[in-house]
C-alpha cells in the first residue's frame, strides 16, 4: 500500500516539475529584429512556489 502511494507521488511531482510550455520571443526596431531567445515557462511550478509561501 505505502510502495503504491510513494510511486503515485513520485510519478505526479515529476508531471508536475516537467509541465512547460517553450516560446520564442522576437524584439523589434521597425522591420529589424534586435534580439531572439526561447522562454521557458512552468505555470504548475509558479502555482507550486506560491501555495508553499501564503
Amino acid at each position: 500500500m505505502f510502495c503504491k502511494f510513494l510511486l503515485s507521488l513520485i510519478a505526479l511531482t515529476s508531471a508536475f516539475s516537467l509541465t512547460s510550455c517553450v516560446t520564442k520571443q522576437t524584439t523589434r526596431q521597425g522591420n529589424e529584429v534586435v534580439d531572439e531567445k526561447y522562454i521557458i515557462h512552468r505555470p504548475v511550478k509558479k502555482f507550486i512556489e506560491k501555495a508553499e509561501f501564503e
